[in-house]
């Protein structure tokens, strides 16, 4: 498989409270024919947003999550919701100090595919970025990774936010539900190059996920998109496109389906803008995908298409899942 990476700003969200800064550092894994291509859409410099409080959140994961999920929809999560996000995470509470700046990896969210990690900051961070605040986690059980770090504001304490959000390709054993982990974290220049200051050591344990077929076998859906140049990615030229997909999988992490690339048009290096992906809960709140990664087939006839929510969402409120300008009602 080949493989793109679009990273989007976190729509639905007041700008008020919160502006995303994330920079994706892709990394080709262990399989091979891999490309891989990492754009950022109204990505500001991390350095920028240090020291605003834009949101404060405590409790761990599960509380960032729980504060995000009321910024993103304007309602307090459920406590079924609260309880599904619970049975992901995982505290870890490992802290390494560098120059008075203390680094502390306080929890995480695992799935089949996708890792959340929460970091906290204490200290003037500042004075040790020349640019960018990098981190880099690898593992002997992941071949594959796609994410980056973003601040997302400060908990009561004081301590700055950011959250690792990651999808990953699982190589390890079947059934070896613990991934031994190593989180690299420093700065990174606007040459790329990378001081590492602070490394942690431990281990996440993967869950699987929920998963809801919203197709039949063999089932085509259509749906009106816009085809993008990648090469023109901030001043693009598009165009309607009618899409058939297949294979649509619903997760409390994302959605995944299956793209025919004739029909589409999308020769790989292009950027296809399917990315209009919302879950509908029965609330009435939308939530959209904030990250898709692509897969193109060998024979570049089909892509297969892999988005994430911000915040995991749970199914039982779903009430359907809306991809472009078709809305797909979920049957529990």
């Amino acid at each position: 498989m080949k493989k793109n990476i679009i990273s989007e700003a976190i729509t639905d969200i007041n700008p008020t409270y919160v502006e995303q800064a994330a920079d994706y550092k892709p990394v080709a894994g262990k399989h091979r024919h891999k490309r891989v291509i990492a754009v950022a859409v109204a990505a500001v410099a991390t350095i920028l947003l240090m020291g605003a409080g834009f949101l404060v959140a405590n409790g761990g994961i599960s509380g960032w999550f729980s504060a995000r999920w009321e910024m993103t929809t304007g309602e307090t999560i459920t406590e079924e919701h609260l309880a599904l996000v619970e049975s992901f995470s995982q505290e870890i509470g490992l802290s390494e100090t560098c120059e008075d700046v203390t680094v502390t990896v306080d929890s995480a969210a695992v799935s089949e595919n996708r890792i959340y990690l929460l970091l906290k900051i204490d200290g003037d961070l500042d004075s040790l970025l020349t640019d960018c605040f990098y981190s880099y986690l690898t593992s002997d059980s992941i071949g594959f990774t796609a994410g980056g770090s973003s601040f997302y504001g400060q908990d009561e304490s004081g301590a700055t936010l950011y959250l690792l959000d990651c999808h990953y390709d699982y190589i390890g054993e079947e059934g070896d539900d613990e991934m031994l982990c190593t989180l690299r974290v420093g700065d990174m220049n606007n040459n790329g190059d990378v001081n590492v200051m602070w490394v942690f050591e431990f281990t996440l344990i993967r869950n699987e996920n929920s998963h809801i077929a919203l197709t039949e076998d063999g089932e085509i859906i259509t749906v009106t998109t816009e085809q993008r140049d990648y090469e023109t990615y901030y001043n693009p030229v598009s165009v309607d496109v009618t899409v058939a997909i297949t294979d649509i999988v619903l997760t409390e992490f994302g959605v995944s389906f299956i793209c025919d690339n004739t029909t589409a048009s999308v020769p790989y290096g292009t950027y296809t803008d399917v990315c209009d992906v919302y879950v509908n809960m029965n609330s009435g709140s939308e939530v959209q995908a904030n990250l898709y990664i692509e897969e193109l087939s060998d024979d570049e006839s089909t892509v297969a298409m892999n988005y994430y929510w911000t915040v995991p969402v749970n199914l039982d409120e779903v009430a359907s899942l809306r991809i472009g300008d078709t809305t797909i009602t979920v049957q529990h």
